[in-house]
């Protein structure tokens, strides 16, 4: 069995006169460990996405060139940019950001030689042997033109599907079936036999059936010798909702010797934004950020630098905010927070979270749970973790509060949940407290619907992937009535013969026909008065352009309005 291959570190280094010529060069700050880079360890890489419409922002480029020791281009060295039409290669988009990399002394994070998304129409169209053959020389040309320069790279993204860990049915797949993913990593460690290989995806983040998937696909490349270095987890987070499983799973990935990245690391916030949010978000960085550090993380990349650069107003208009610092360039409670846990701010390590919480107690009714516990010193909030079952699933954050108990009234009768609590003040998250298990009794009364039509409203939001029938829907359902809606079944039809790919996220969802059923998950099954609830999912339209979106919907067998 060959073991992963980890090559030493290749940093890049430019001559003294160089980076003190160069137009937004790094320079220390007077006070010590002031900036993310300084702050981290020194095997520890802190990164930001960047691209060359924001490097050419000055304080844009003095923020990424003082704050962090890597760059990945977010869209500049992808396929559809890099090799427009077969064989002709654009490098000038990419070199300019390897260029400020070098400049300022950075690594550079490759993203992403091949993708189902953001590729070029010729490469779709082609056969299997003819796809194979272009990957080869797609992987070939970019790895070699940046051979001195990048030594880390995502060769295949998003390569698993959120349909039971089943591989991505995309064009990539239907060309040249799953062999593809490890003819992409063969090829690249022949381009470049240094460099680290890496595989990266989104939602894989905690213990799943999607990282599972991961898992048993990497075990079974270790063991045949197919090329394989390192697992990005993308950690596209929704506030409040750090996976409780989210360190064991990156230790049980770098158990098979590969190197272990938080690649593309952002934190949204529901609209409207306020400041317990803002906290609520620092805390949520905090955790990402020491269980990277307790994982023995190669690096951390957060992807953006502040919130008028990110993809998430744009794909998810519903969230807000997900970046460190503000539209402004002003550094948000969640900078201060990252900064403290790599310890800085002070010139030494950053100060202590609170204890975890002590003596976790649990009621449980038929719809509903108490929990009490003894309080942490010097904590100002409180986040209460549920799963589902005596064993296995994932903790979700599913309330918080400043005392010492909570009730949960978002339970199913007869069924089995666990339960620990996590104390926070600005100094960052404790480790969780102790786990109670405890079982619902009697059976509840029904789930209230909305209390008549057009009590809520429903926003549909779909991207489609450029070039391609695949799309991304995010969906947004708003109580506009004066009841609380205590579990949701939203159903609605499509009209173009569009398929999902269920169990989508925030909710499980499917399809029958035209039809299309999402119901709540665990944790957000309550939609207060005014209170809004989020699910989504990745579909394929028959054809590219032909996905109108649905005109109606139903919300508990009540008709919604659509906004």
């Amino acid at each position: 069995m060959e073991l992963a291959h980890r090559p030493a570190w290749r940093w890049l280094v430019v001559p003294l006169a160089a980076v003190m010529t160069a137009a937004f060069s790094f320079a220390a700050p007077a006070s010590a460990q002031s900036t993310l880079r300084q702050a981290a360890a020194d095997d520890f890489l802190i990164g930001v996405a960047v691209s060359n419409s924001w490097l050419n922002n000055s304080t844009f480029a003095n923020l990424a060139a003082t704050h962090f020791s890597s760059v990945t281009a977010e869209n500049e060295m992808k396929w559809e940019t890099t090799e427009p039409s077969q064989n002709s290669f654009n490098f000038s988009p990419g070199d300019q950001i390897v260029n400020f990399a070098r400049q300022n002394n950075q690594h550079v994070y490759g993203h992403t030689l091949v993708w189902h998304s953001q590729a070029p129409g010729w490469v779709q169209g082609l056969n299997g042997t003819a796809m194979d053959a272009a990957m080869q020389n797609h992987i070939t040309r970019l790895m070699q033109h940046w051979s001195d320069d990048i030594q880390r790279w995502d060769v295949v993204n998003e390569a698993v599907s959120d349909n039971n860990g089943q591989l991505r049915n995309s064009f990539l797949l239907n060309a040249m079936g799953p062999q593809f993913i490890e003819n992409a990593l063969t090829y690249a460690r022949a381009a470049n036999p240094s460099a680290t290989l890496c595989l990266n995806d989104y939602s894989i983040d905690g213990i799943n059936t999607k990282s599972n998937a991961y898992f048993t696909m990497v075990q079974d490349f270790i063991q045949r010798g197919v090329p394989i270095d390192c697992m990005g987890f993308q950690a596209h987070l929704i506030l409040g909702q750090v996976p409780g499983n989210m360190l064991q799973n990156l230790q049980r990935f770098a158990s098979l010797g590969l190197e272990i990245w938080v690649t593309e690391l952002d934190i949204r916030i529901p609209r409207p934004v306020s400041q317990q949010n803002l906290q609520q978000q620092a805390n949520d960085y905090q955790q990402v950020v020491q269980i990277c550090q307790q994982a023995n993380c190669d690096g951390l990349t957060i992807w953006g630098l502040h919130d008028a650069q990110s993809w998430v107003d744009s794909t998810f208009p519903e969230f807000d905010s997900p970046l460190l610092w503000d539209d402004n360039f002003q550094p948000k409670p969640a900078f201060n927070a990252v900064l403290n846990q790599l310890g800085g701010g002070g010139g030494g390590p950053g100060p202590t979270p609170p204890a975890p919480p002590t003596n976790l107690t649990a009621n449980a009714g038929s719809n509903s749970v108490s929990l009490s516990w003894n309080g942490s010193s010097g904590a100002t909030q409180y986040q209460v973790h549920r799963a589902l079952g005596a064993s296995g699933g994932s903790f979700s954050q599913i309330g918080t509060t400043s005392g010492t108990s909570f009730t949960d009234n978002n339970v199913s009768p007869n069924t089995t949940y666990r339960y620990r609590v996590t104390a926070s003040n600005a100094n960052g998250t404790s480790d969780p407290s102790n786990t109670v298990t405890v079982t619902t009794s009697g059976s509840g009364g029904p789930t209230t619907p909305p209390p008549g039509g057009a009590d809520c409203a429903v926003t549909y939001v779909a991207n489609d992937w450029g070039g391609h029938p695949g799309f991304t829907a995010d969906i947004t359902i708003r109580n506009t009535g004066n009841t609380t809606i205590n579990g949701w079944t939203l159903t609605f039809s499509y009209t173009a013969g569009q398929t999902i790919e269920p169990p989508g996220w925030n909710g499980t969802v499917s399809q029958s026909g035209s039809t299309v059923t999402a119901v709540n998950a665990s944790w957000n099954g309550t939609i207060p008065p005014n209170g809004t609830a989020n699910v989504g999912f990745n579909g394929t339209a028959a054809s590219v352009g032909n996905n109108p979106p649905p005109t109606s919907f139903s919300l508990n067998g009540t008709s919604c309005t659509v906004s």
